[in-house]
């Protein structure tokens, strides 16, 4: 799972569903994104990412 990958880069709560993602710096958010394949959570249909979201 995606997730499990970026667990030593940041910050992760939530479960199967969503997600929220927290770094020090939207530099570190990119890095850690960039550095994962996310093809298979693609594939499903299942990624949105929502940099700086109103709503948390």
């Amino acid at each position: 799972m995606a997730c499990d990958s970026l667990r030593d880069r940041l910050e992760i709560t939530g479960g199967q569903g969503d997600v929220l993602l927290r770094a020090p710096s939207s530099t570190v958010l990119c890095d850690a994104l960039a550095a994962v394949d996310l093809g298979p959570a693609r594939a499903k249909g299942r990624l949105r990412i929502d940099v700086d979201p109103l709503r948390v």
